[in-house]
């Protein structure tokens, strides 16, 4: 416990130096502003991507319809759109099955809340999606504080890593046990809320 209060200490430290950063890379004097406090308090907090994802398990629709986890296992190659609510929010979600080099796999694709994590030194990066600003997560530092993923997952995907872009989006790959159980991609990434409006819509 110590330690892990140690180290959600320099989390913090090296959140508000990344952040005094940017704002001297843009000529921003201040030491922070209330977006920048915003940003700070979601470093490093995997357990907002949790309940992003158990939002969206739980008021995911589609045409009327909800779908469980072994309903979205289920789902065709095409790419499919899904409504969820986060925090009262409206937001879609990208949902679709493609082939993997030994058996299908689901991608979901959410937003992810703000969330941002800090490079720590001797990362590993690793070239992914044609960039090389990748990092590969250590269990300890994501994994352990996914508990709502953790109870609904582990059983069925009991192997799985995790990968980070410095532009902000989070991979998380789910191994299956069996070869009947499409592998599983859960990506957290910069999303806007889906807000419908009538303005600019016209009679044709």
């Amino acid at each position: 416990m110590v330690a892990m209060y140690e180290e959600m200490k320099v989390d913090e430290a090296q959140a508000r130096n990344a952040v005094a950063s940017r704002a001297a890379t843009t000529g921003n004097s201040r030491p922070h502003n209330a977006h920048d406090a915003f940003r700070i308090a979601r470093f490093h907090r995997f357990e907002l991507l949790d309940a992003v994802f158990q939002q969206f398990l739980e008021t995911n629709i589609r045409r009327g319809r909800h779908y469980s986890l072994d309903d979205l296992l289920t789902v065709g190659r095409q790419k499919t759109h899904f409504s969820y609510t986060h925090d009262g929010i409206p937001y879609k979600a990208t949902v679709f099955m493609y082939e993997g080099p030994d058996r299908d796999c689901l991608s979901i694709k959410l937003n992810n809340d703000g969330f941002e994590y800090i490079q720590k030194s001797g990362g590993y990066v690793f070239p992914r999606h044609n960039s090389d600003d990748w990092v590969w997560l250590e269990k300890r530092r994501c994994w352990d504080h996914m508990m709502y993923m953790k109870s609904i997952l582990r059983e069925r995907y009991p192997k799985g890593s995790a990968f980070y872009s410095m532009a902000e989006r989070l991979d998380l790959e789910f191994f299956s046990k069996d070869s009947t159980t499409p592998d599983l991609m859960v990506t957290f990434d910069n999303g806007y809320p889906d807000i419908k409006t009538t303005s600019g819509i016209y009679d044709t």
